[in-house]
């Protein structure tokens, strides 16, 4: 299924000439494309706040139905204009915009246009969403996914997704195989790239780890796979969530968003995942937190999404957890899927299990399983986790000085032995340094140059945020290299990026 926008949905700016540029596009657009049957929705509009292009769109709609009446009109993906009273939807046959998602309502109050929850994109209460939240995913985020339009209407999550690190290596090498100009523009990008990401391993000693450069990056995008199906467990369990929108398709000349490569190369791992993560019955798994000491509380939860598969009644099945041996625990459990009226839908995501519950396990990798004994034959149904003995306590040889650290960091190095004394108070010359998020002060610049003289001196700093590194705009500015990496928190690639 196609969800088109035409090119004023993102790149019209308000002019004299506006309100006719945009319904030219729009119009020009249906009457192009409405005889393919691929096409399933017309959106107007991607990420614009309130001002008149969003305006203008609204009013559009009656134009576009003097074309087509068959299919659903979307009309501002995102929601950046935090206008709850207009609706996002117009249905088939409908001509007006009808408030069917989230908060939308005659006569809603207003809501703030700024991102909320600490997610990039997401306008709260927005009943087409998007949501850029970072990766790995903390417990916070999955919670956010799984908890997205509790409070209102059911909410489309018209934009979320995982990216990996972009193969530039092996995009520029299909650009050699096939013969391409290599001065063209998106061949230069990636030569740009590739050399930069080289020079780097280079530099800082990377052949140790990986034999090949493009090894790494081969690695993230495996990585990207698994993430993916974290994504699919925490928004398939999510009753509230009517529909999803994989994004991205396709990586591009700037990031590695997509399930496909910049080639058309589908990433390792990502076919399996998506039919995985796509499939009408699905189970969807979670444990937090996902490493656990052995004899400390975590808690199990299993979900099955069901998108009108199985049939009302009662199933049983069996949850367990599972190590390289052996089972080391089980519970048998009744999935009840309720009887649903004539003409309604049945609920996407039937709770089936949430304990927490303690294991005295060896050190190791654990999964947590389900199957049905009979009835049905869900997707998924497995998630990994991880369980350590906790170690006697130790002594390091060093003194441990902190810098920036919360209180309740400090507080949990003591509880393992580890005591801090603050930065710059220390005894000892030769310490380790663990450097958290300091305070902007008077003094931030000259303690900073205290840091690097030490570490000139033999001292080890530990940082545990790039964000210490921030000077300015310039996200890596506290390193002292001529040349430097730059971080960059990427919105629309779903990851941080490291790059030349």
């Amino acid at each position: 299924m196609v969800y088109e926008e035409s090119l004023a949905a993102w790149l019209l700016g308000d002019s004299p000439h506006m309100a006719a540029r945009f319904d030219t596009s729009v119009l020009e657009m249906v009457l192009r494309d409405r005889n393919h049957p691929s096409v399933t929705i017309w959106g107007m509009l991607n990420e614009t706040k309130d001002g008149p292009v969003f305006r203008q769109a609204v009013a559009c709609l009656t134009l576009l139905r003097t074309l087509d009446r068959s299919r659903l009109v979307l009309l501002s993906s995102g929601r950046w204009d935090a206008q709850p009273t207009i609706g996002s939807v117009s249905n088939p046959g409908s001509a007006v915009w009808e408030p069917v998602w989230g908060r939308e309502a005659p006569g809603a109050l207003a809501v703030s246009a700024e991102w909320h929850n600490g997610i990039g994109g997401y306008v709260e209460d927005a009943g087409d969403a998007h949501a850029y939240p970072i990766v790995p995913h903390t417990p916070a985020i999955v919670h956010f996914l799984r908890t997205l339009g509790q409070h209102s209407k059911p909410v489309f999550l018209s934009e979320y997704g995982i990216g990996s690190m972009m193969n530039a290596i092996r995009e520029l090498r299909l650009y050699e195989q096939h013969g391409v100009n290599l001065q063209a523009e998106d061949a230069v990008l990636m030569r740009a790239m590739a050399d930069k990401f080289s020079a780097d391993w280079a530099r800082y000693r990377m052949d140790g780890a990986y034999a090949f450069p493009e090894d790494l990056l081969l690695d993230s995008q495996r990585l990207h796979a698994r993430q993916r199906l974290l994504g699919f467990d925490a928004i398939r369990s999510n009753p509230q969530i009517c529909g999803y929108n994989l994004t991205g398709m396709l990586d591009h000349g700037m990031t590695g968003e997509g399930a496909w490569t910049f080639w058309r190369e589908l990433k390792p791992g990502i076919a399996d995942a998506l039919t995985d993560g796509w499939a009408p019955l699905r189970w969807c798994l979670f444990v937090e937190p996902t490493h656990v000491y052995a004899g400390q509380s975590f808690q199990v939860e299993v979900v099955l999404a069901n998108e009108d598969i199985l049939p009302s009644g009662e199933y049983p099945a069996r949850v367990r957890i599972i190590g390289k041996q052996d089972s080391v625990w089980e519970r048998t459990v009744t999935v009840r899927i309720p009887p649903v009226a004539p003409g309604e839908d049945g609920p996407l995501a039937v709770p089936v299990l949430r304990e927490r519950l303690t294991l005295n396990v060896p050190t190791g990798a654990y999964e947590l399983v389900v199957n049905f004994e009979r009835g049905a034959a869900p997707a998924g149904g497995r998630v990994k986790f991880y369980v350590t003995q906790p170690s006697a306590p130790f002594a390091l040889s060093r003194v441990v000085s902190q810098w920036g650290l919360t209180a309740a960091a400090v507080n949990w190095l003591a509880d393992h032995a580890v005591n801090c004394t603050p930065f710059g108070q220390e005894s000892d010359p030769t310490s380790l340094i663990i450097v958290g998020d300091p305070e902007p002060t008077d003094a931030l610049d000259q303690q900073w140059q205290t840091l690097l003289q030490r570490i000139e001196q033999g001292d080890t700093a530990l940082f545990l945020s790039p964000a210490a590194l921030q000077q300015g705009e310039n996200t890596v500015g506290r390193l002292p290299f001529a040349s430097r990496l730059r971080f960059r928190d990427c919105l629309k690639s779903k990851s941080c990026q490291l790059t030349g």
